[in-house]
């Protein structure tokens, strides 16, 4: 019998399963989470979901929609096509997860070298809100990844 896994726990795999894995167990990193930046689509086995079938083509990857093994025996670059779930599809906004969680690093590296603090903005004073009409805090929007 064999196992497979699509992981994000790239740090845990890496001390944990790849040094010494089970023989009947096959693994595909998964793009989306936090640790993004410790793969390399050039070496790893990396998945990453796209808003389509044509999005996964026109980036080179392979599809794994004719059967989800394709992603542990298959080429090395696994395409998976979004679920067709409406406010799902709006959220991913045409973005792969990847391209998605790149987004919100960069955001909240932006936030760690303004130092963190909460600054007032011109004219405004304590407790009150200058955003306008519609305005949404970072913290409400709905395209918010890991």
């Amino acid at each position: 019998m064999n196992f497979y896994a699509y992981t994000k726990e790239i740090a845990t795999f890496r001390t944990l399963v790849e040094p010494d894995p089970p023989t009947n167990f096959l693994w595909v990193y998964s793009y989306g989470g936090t640790q993004d930046t410790a793969l390399d689509p050039t070496v790893d086995r990396v998945a990453d979901v796209f808003p389509d079938e044509t999005a996964i083509g026109a980036a080179g990857w392979h599809s794994q929609e004719a059967n989800d093994l394709l992603a542990v025996l298959g080429p090395r670059l696994v395409g998976i096509p979004a679920n067709r779930i409406p406010h799902f599809l709006k959220r991913l906004n045409g973005r792969t997860f990847r391209s998605w969680q790149a987004e919100v690093d960069a955001e909240r590296a932006q936030r760690t070298t303004r130092g963190g603090h909460l600054r007032l903005l011109p004219g405004c004073a304590v407790g009150s809100a200058p955003l306008g009409p519609g305005a949404q805090l970072a913290d409400d929007r709905q395209d918010r990844a890991a």
